[in-house]
């Protein structure tokens, strides 16, 4: 078995063939011309531990972290990024790390796709106190001391491969640029090629509320809102319609469509589901997001955008709709009664 410096010289040495390679110069850009290393981990510095077996990025300390390691009591070898909460005699104040976990919490709201071959796990004292999770935000019980935050993947401590963790240290780079810049161009550009094309894929999963993401309470109760929404909204769809439905549909630039209904014209209708007591604040956090997923860059123009939810519509909302329908947005609200 490799030890872990023997792997990260074998990754330093195969870096330059990846985007991961050029993660030194990146950082030197974001420093000004600062001193950095020169190669991803310095075996010759404190980014190497040999002896508990993990190793980050040159300078990575301090930022969202290129982490690697050998977790010897599951055989397994990790390798991904890492917040590490551990304070020390040059690094006393782990506050530094908050600015990038807001930026990180963000990028995961707002790029749920990005995740989905990645898995989550957390250290608190030492031990792993949440297993392997889907990813999900960072919560405030988590921002505390002696708390390491991992996300990535594993492979068998026997069948360490090089390329293929350089590869998923490459698709990791639009996490960081965002976490350690909130450079949204940059970004942008980075992550484009995870947004796929619009495709309508007919088929409708009316799936429990899943708490493996370890949701807060409020958000497994939307989520659950949400799920009887759709259950009412398709029956009714079907029943009065017969159109044909797809869910979760990846809107072509970022984020995914609650439903699409597909008509016989060729066109589309996009449902977007907000659980609330008044239909003003459903419509508040669905239109952006409709207004987004039909018209910016990579989405696909709707013949009509529907805001659903529990909440009847009140007069004054009624009236901000058919101000937007008189300009040109085919923008509309129902009603779903939920049981």
């Amino acid at each position: 078995m490799l030890s872990i410096t023997e792997i990260a010289k074998n990754i330093n040495s195969q870096a330059v063939d990846y985007q991961i390679g050029g993660l030194p110069s990146l950082r030197k850009r974001n420093k000004g011309g600062g001193k950095v290393s020169s190669v991803l981990f310095d075996t010759s510095k404190g980014s190497v531990n040999e002896q508990n077996g993990w190793a980050h990025h040159s300078g990575g300390n301090k930022e969202l972290q290129f982490n690697i390691g050998i977790e010897k009591e599951l055989s397994r070898f990790r390798f991904g990024v890492a917040f590490s909460l551990e304070t020390s005699r040059s690094y006393p104040d782990i506050s530094v790390l908050f600015p990038r976990i807001e930026r990180f919490n963000e990028f995961v709201r707002n790029n749920p796709e990005f995740f989905e071959p990645f898995r989550m796990w957390i250290w608190q004292n030492g031990r792993i106190e949440k297993p392997d999770t889907a990813v999900r935000q960072i919560t405030k019980d988590e921002r505390v001391a002696k708390t390491f935050i991992f996300l990535g993947q594993t492979l068998p401590v026997s069948a360490v491969n090089i390329p293929y963790v350089l590869q998923t240290l490459d698709k990791l780079l639009p996490l960081y640029i965002f976490v350690e810049t909130g450079l949204l161009e940059e970004t942008e550009t980075a992550t484009s090629h995870l947004h796929a094309n619009f495709e309508f894929i007919e088929g409708v999963t009316l799936s429990e509320v899943n708490q493996s993401f370890r949701q807060p309470q409020d958000e497994i109760g939307v989520t659950h809102y949400s799920n009887k929404i759709k259950r009412e909204l398709v029956a009714e769809l079907i029943r009065e319609t017969g159109t044909k439905l797809g869910d979760e549909i990846k809107s072509g630039n970022g984020g995914r469509i609650d439903l699409v209904a597909s008509l016989s014209s060729g066109e589309f209708d996009f449902y977007e589901i907000k659980p609330a007591t008044l239909a003003r604040h459903a419509i508040r956090e669905a239109l952006p997001q409709l207004l987004e997923y039909a018209y910016r860059k990579g989405g696909r123009d709707a013949r009509n955008l529907f805001i659903v939810s529990q909440a009847p519509l009140d007069e004054d909302s009624a009236n901000f709709l058919l101000t937007l329908r008189g300009k040109g947005l085919p923008v509309h609200y129902k009603q779903v009664l939920i049981r």
